[in-house]
Parts: C-alpha cells; sequence; structure tokens
C-alpha cells in the first residue's frame, strides 16, 4: 500500500479505471487539477506504483465550521478569493490566528477548513504540501505565526524555513516560529 498526499488520493478516489495506462496519461494531461503535483519525480512515482498496485492510503484532517476552532488546536484555512489567483489561498496557524484571518481581515471567502490536534500534525501536512506544491507555478501557502506575522514556508534540503514575504531575505527554521 502507498501513501500518497490527500489532493493525489483524493482525486484516484474520483477517477477509477481497470486501464491504468488511461488514468496515469489523464493524471499527467495538462488541467487534470493533479498534472502539476507530478511533475516531482518522487510524487510521480509513488503516485504510478500506487495506480499500478491499486492501493494506496492518504489522510485527511477532520473539517470544522469557524464556529468550532478553539484556540488551543492548529489549523488549515482555506479561502478563495484572498488573492488574484485560480487557486485558494491556504493559510497554517492556531485557532486564535485563523479566526483573526478569517473574520477579521475581511479578505476572501472560507472555502474549508481542516483541524489538527498537535502542533506536529500541523506540520506533517504542511511539509507534505509544500513539498507537493513546490513544482506549481504559483499556490499561495502561508504560516500565521501566534503574533499574526505571515510566513511563506519553503523546503530547503528537506527542512522548512519560513520567509517574511515582505523581506525576501529574512527567513528562520519553522522551529523558531512561535505557532
Amino acid at each position: 500500500m502507498v501513501y500518497l498526499h490527500r489532493f493525489l488520493g483524493q482525486w484516484l478516489d474520483k477517477n477509477h479505471s481497470s486501464d491504468k495506462a488511461s488514468i496515469i496519461r489523464k493524471a499527467l494531461s495538462i488541467g487534470s487539477g493533479v498534472d502539476e503535483y507530478l511533475k516531482q519525480i518522487e510524487v510521480r512515482r509513488r503516485f504510478t506504483q500506487a495506480v499500478n498496485q491499486g492501493r494506496y492510503f492518504y489522510t485527511v484532517p477532520k473539517e470544522v465550521e469557524i464556529g468550532d476552532t478553539r484556540a488551543d488546536r492548529y489549523y488549515r484555512l482555506e479561502l478563495k478569493d484572498y488573492e488574484s489567483v485560480a487557486s485558494n489561498t491556504v493559510f497554517y496557524g492556531n485557532g486564535t490566528s485563523i479566526i483573526v484571518k478569517a473574520l477579521f481581515e475581511g479578505k476572501g471567502e472560507i472555502v474549508r477548513i481542516y483541524e489538527y490536534e498537535t502542533l506536529e500534525m500541523l506540520i506533517d501536512d504542511l511539509r507534505e504540501e509544500v513539498a507537493i506544491t513546490i513544482s506549481c507555478l504559483y499556490k499561495p501557502c502561508y504560516l500565521l505565526a501566534s503574533d499574526f506575522e505571515e510566513f511563506q514556508p519553503k523546503l530547503e534540503l528537506g527542512k522548512i524555513y519560513c520567509h517574511n514575504p515582505h523581506a525576501p531575505r529574512y527567513r528562520k527554521p519553522i522551529a523558531e516560529v512561535e505557532i
């Protein structure tokens, strides 16, 4: 059984076929919804292995409403029309920073909110998202610190670093960001 990121697993759930080659061709075709993710060699290898085996799994955090968020939990917030891009803008952070971003900033429409019970679960999902979207043209993803400072997470030699979007040379390891 092959572990896939949820974007790929959910796409495979919707695109069943007994013809494995056609599934892979469909996935690689421009506009499939997952074609950008499959540009990375390792991601494509695992995806192809999952299709060939016909057995894969992925994890999906618990989906909640904005009114159900708690200060002691961690979240992934997807906002539509936050930036002038086709994809949703994603924010990772604690309950307080997510509520402030979603309700008080007044930009964008809430699409989904996922809840993580621990910071480690948030970081694992963030790492997977940054790794899989690194080859995409532009998929906005931000990390919110507990003081509401925004960072753009990037993988550098397998480690997540947080870059300040307004000061490109400013970066620090994720372990030094209070989330």
